[in-house]
């Protein structure tokens, strides 16, 4: 018995092994061109397969190289984003779950560039001129009971005053007015009453001066009377974008069902309770346990009254059980290898594979359990939201390969839960109940 799994332990070791080998040469070469008609090489580095381990990243050039060493395979990659970035892509396969909402953000994102970006001189009546650069980016997400949401962000966006930057500011509201106008309809699964809003915010402090405003990490907006930063806000509903094939005019359909809102810095309560929250979640969720689900990076958010705060939370499993990605390559390689060894590990292979599934599925329902509890204890502190408001944590995590769970969920909560919670009306666990996961 001990001679047999001696035996049984040796071809395992011999497969690692080989599956190592395989996955190298695998990586590193290129595929064999046609000898009737030559092609180039592109310059670029073959995909490797998804595999989990532990990561590190080293610094090179402009980018980054990020290395994953786990137990039986490895991969290398190259991004010139950040890291944070790369895992989500690597992890999650970077490909959208909702095509209609990805077609109709990129149109928004094509707008942007086409009538605003590429540093052009912006002047106004009195000659002086503004000059805009760097490449716009828009998320989007479904908040249900609410509609959609659109944000904004810029990569550099400066002004020389706030006239001509309350000029740019318009035309970019024309922009937004536009996209709502033209593609808002075309948006599936919204209920009448759904609202589309598109947001513009500031989510990193900004240097004002006196003639000069300066924007770096993402787009700024500006009043038209001074030089603050604002957060604007454009919001259309999904009803009466039918009014637009009745009969009414696009001048008098902006006027009259468009709202356009344009809130101050010290107007926008709450946003360093916001911001705080946000940090908080990051380091709830750190990477200083392993085998648990971890916050890639500090959850990105957007305040809209009368609905309440949306966190974007982006996780993933990294730790010693996540595993169930090099299971999968791992069959894939072995069925390479001759039958009698793929006879033989079989079974292991199935075997790790369910196993690797089970602590997955735990490590998942922990990371909901824990989600669900933070909010109910920590939402007290965003104490300018009103009682019907809402505090909705949107969470997209890799998915699993052998179980049924969805890669992306919404954790939901009143802010009269949470008093109730804080004025000891109801225990921690009853709160926990009255969360909504969707």
């Amino acid at each position: 018995m001990k001679n047999n799994n001696m035996k049984r332990t040796m071809k395992l070791g011999l497969a690692v092994t080989l599956l190592g080998i395989s996955a190298t040469t695998w990586a590193q070469t290129p595929a064999p061109r046609p000898t009737q008609e030559p092609v180039p090489e592109p310059d670029v580095r073959p995909a490797p397969e998804p595999v989990y381990g532990t990561a590190t990243t080293t610094d090179w050039g402009e980018g980054q190289v990020i290395t994953i060493d786990g137990n039986d395979s490895w991969a290398t990659a190259y991004t010139s984003s950040s890291a944070e970035d790369f895992f989500f892509n690597y992890f999650t396969g970077g490909s959208p779950t909702d095509p209609d909402l990805q077609l109709v953000t990129e149109a928004l994102e094509e707008m942007m560039e086409q009538r605003l970006q590429g540093g052009e001189q912006v002047s106004s009546g009195w000659g002086r001129s503004a000059t805009i650069y760097g490449g716009y980016n828009v998320g989007a997400s479904r908040v249900e009971g609410y509609g959609v949401i659109f944000n904004i962000t810029e990569s550099s966006f400066r002004f020389s005053n706030g006239e001509v930057a309350g000029i740019v500011t318009d035309e970019l509201v024309s922009v937004i007015q536009d996209f709502l106008m033209t593609y808002g309809d075309l948006i599936d699964g919204l209920e009448p009453n759904d609202k589309i809003t598109v947001l513009a915010k500031e989510t990193i402090a900004s240097t004002v001066t006196a003639n000069t405003v300066r924007r770096s990490g993402s787009l700024m907006v500006v009043s038209p009377s001074s030089s603050n930063a604002v957060q604007l806000r454009v919001s259309v509903t999904k009803k009466d974008l039918g009014k637009l094939y009745s009969g009414t005019s696009q001048d008098d359909f902006r006027a009259k069902y468009i709202t356009v809102e344009r809130t101050e810095p010290t107007e926008a309560s709450g946003n360093s309770q916001i911001s705080i929250f946000a940090n908080l979640l990051k380091k709830r969720f750190s990477t200083r346990e392993l085998d648990r689900f971890v916050a890639l990076s500090t959850p990105t958010f957007e305040y809209i009254p009368d609905l309440g705060v949306v966190f974007h939370l982006r996780g993933s499993n990294i730790g010693r059980s996540s595993v169930a990605p090099v299971i999968i390559t791992t069959e894939r390689f072995v069925r390479e290898f001759s039958t009698e060894v793929a006879d033989d590990l079989a079974d292991e292979v199935e075997d790790e594979l369910d196993a690797a599934n089970e602590a997955y599925v735990e490590q998942y329902e922990n990371f909901q359990n824990q989600l669900v509890e933070f909010v109910v204890r920590y939402g007290r502190t965003l104490n300018f939201l009103t009682p019907n408001e809402r505090i909705i944590v949107k969470v997209t995590v890799p998915g699993c390969t052998k179980c049924d769970l969805p890669d992306r969920f919404d954790v939901v909560v009143t802010k009269d839960v949470i008093d109730d919670l804080a004025a000891g009306k109801i225990s921690l666990e009853q709160a926990a109940k009255k969360v909504t996961i969707n």
